[in-house]
């Protein structure tokens, strides 16, 4: 008797076949109208609540987890994060994790340049006040670091599963809309900029002390902060989109 091979159940949750892709023209369309729901729930009360909500959590968790990466145990506390003081135990922990990873991806030099680089100077940068500016810096970094991540994945063609899309796009422009509108604030209006800089919930916001430390006016870093949160996120998406669409081209 032969070998029967047990039977195989699909995912009735997973995407189709490679062919049965989401075209082009209908990821555009789910895209835009995720973008408009993403204006929609930034704009009116009580919908924005959302959207700042879950603009504070990335921001929070980037903040958390840059304090970590440079030896200071830190909590998020919904509106803040709780930083505590760096030791030098918690500094070469992390070092040491580094230098373990770089051994282990030694043989693919994709990996094994850019870690040990970063490796290299990892405990100097740690070690001086730049990395004080970096997590400060982290919490609106995470937000533009997301808003490109969940839109690239948003405009791919080889999702598992179709119903993520949407979900991925609607989170994708709540993070690079809210971005945007702060950043557009803080580069063209002094009534912006007036009210970021005296409404905190403790001590000054991010862009204050980074204005203060580095003596770069608000408004310029303001214009920065602009640039950064329409390019990346916006590029991100771009590549994805052309990239699907050439190979859609090449296999027809």
């Amino acid at each position: 008797m032969g070998v029967v091979d047990p039977p195989r159940f699909r995912d009735p949750l997973a995407a189709g076949p490679a062919g049965d892709a989401p075209g082009w023209h209908r990821r555009l369309l789910i895209l835009g109208l995720t973008g408009l729901a993403a204006i929609l729930l930034g704009r009116f009360f009580p919908l924005s609540l959302v959207s700042n909500g879950i603009c504070l959590l990335v921001h929070e968790l980037g903040h958390t987890a840059v304090s970590i990466f440079f030896g200071s145990f830190a909590v998020p506390a919904v509106i803040l994060t709780l930083t505590f003081e760096q030791t030098l135990l918690s500094v070469l922990g992390v070092w040491f994790l580094l230098l373990l990873l770089l051994w282990n991806v030694r043989s693919d030099a994709r990996f094994a340049v850019p870690l040990g680089l970063l490796c290299a100077v990892y405990p100097f940068v740690a070690r001086s006040a730049l990395h004080v500016s970096l997590i400060t810096l982290a919490g609106h970094g995470a937000e533009i670091a997301c808003s490109a991540f969940f839109l690239h994945r948003a405009g791919a063609a080889d999702l598992e599963r179709e119903w993520e899309r949407p979900g991925w796009a609607l989170l994708g422009w709540l993070l690079a809309v809210q971005n945007a509108g702060r950043a557009w604030g803080l580069w063209t209006s002094e009534d912006a900029r007036t009210v970021y800089e005296t409404v905190s919930f403790v001590g000054d916001n991010d862009f204050v002390r980074i204005a203060k430390s580095s003596g770069v006016p608000l408004e310029k870093i303001g214009g920065l902060y602009f640039f950064a949160a329409v390019v990346f996120p916006v590029t991100a998406l771009l590549l994805v989109l052309l990239r699907s669409r050439r190979e859609r081209d090449a296999v027809l």
